[in-house]
């Protein structure tokens, strides 16, 4: 099996490009908050000259099944990141209104894996997991640490 990697937070299209010609499988936009976000229609800038192979991702927080799926729409993506909180109804709704592939991420704390998780496993086309860093929806890349340590 060919190990398949995705980058993530991408703000420019040259990036976008530059990760497609490293092998990227996936490339990410970011509508879930933070320095990285983007527009709807900036996102569809920045990844509208990918090669077909390469599919397109959006991480989303805490928005609605039909937001999701109109800026999906908007922007062309093949797979939603549900980033806010990992729940199975939740990911089941975003289904319903969104073709593409719905991936969980399971934030973890410690190491004990939440109720759910199995139920995630079942329903979602594919589960991430990241460190649950409070007051944060990941990619921080500090874990326990704190920034700058």
């Amino acid at each position: 099996m060919t190990p398949e990697i995705k980058f993530c937070g991408v703000t420019r299209r040259e990036d976008a490009l530059q990760a497609a010609s490293l092998g990227a499988s996936y490339v990410g936009v970011i509508f879930a908050g933070g320095p990285r976000q983007l527009t709807p229609e900036r996102a569809a800038d920045v990844l509208r000259d990918l090669p077909s192979g390469v599919r397109r991702v959006g991480v989303f927080a805490d928005q609605d099944a039909s937001t999701i799926a109109r800026i999906a729409l908007l922007v062309g993506l093949d797979v939603v990141q549900l980033h806010g909180g990992a729940d199975v109804e939740r990911g089941r709704a975003v289904r319903r209104v969104f073709s593409g592939d719905v991936w969980a991420v399971l934030r973890v704390q410690g190491s004990t894996l939440p109720p759910n998780t199995r139920q995630l496993f079942a329903d979602a086309d594919a589960l991430l997991v990241d460190a649950c860093v409070p007051g944060a929806l990941g990619g921080t890349g500090y874990g326990d640490a704190e920034p700058g340590g």
